[in-house]
């Protein structure tokens, strides 16, 4: 599970995408109090395979984030992380994604300007 500012997300490895998804939304939905689902589903949406590889890359690059270059972002994708692999629910192949993802996230900020002039 990673969680931001601005977001909450859960990445998950399944054999089986529909039961993935229909876990994922109900995590979220049965979370939200009574008569909110209805205002919430709208809100929740998934992303499978490449798609969702690439949409972790750009959060922990600071990409997708409502202020592109925000800093605390990758600190926040690698204290959850640290949780998961602690709690043992990362697994091998989620470890090395978001492994993968926390080394780009630095290099995005070693290697460009993208935190020098926070935007939104």
């Amino acid at each position: 599970m990673l969680s931001t500012c601005n977001r909450t997300e859960i990445f998950m490895r399944a054999e089986d995408a529909d039961s993935a998804r229909q876990a994922g939304r109900s995590f979220f939905l049965e979370r939200c109090g009574k008569g909110a689902p209805r205002d919430v589903e709208p809100l929740v949406y998934d992303m499978l395979n490449l798609r969702a590889i690439r949409h972790l890359f750009e959060v922990s690059t600071s990409l997708d984030s409502l202020v592109v270059g925000e800093p605390h972002i990758l600190g926040q994708v690698r204290e959850d992380f640290e949780r998961a692999r602690l709690a043992g629910t990362a697994g091998k192949v989620l470890g090395r994604l978001f492994e993968k993802s926390l080394t780009l996230g630095k290099a995005a900020r070693e290697e460009t300007a993208i935190g020098e002039s926070p935007v939104s």
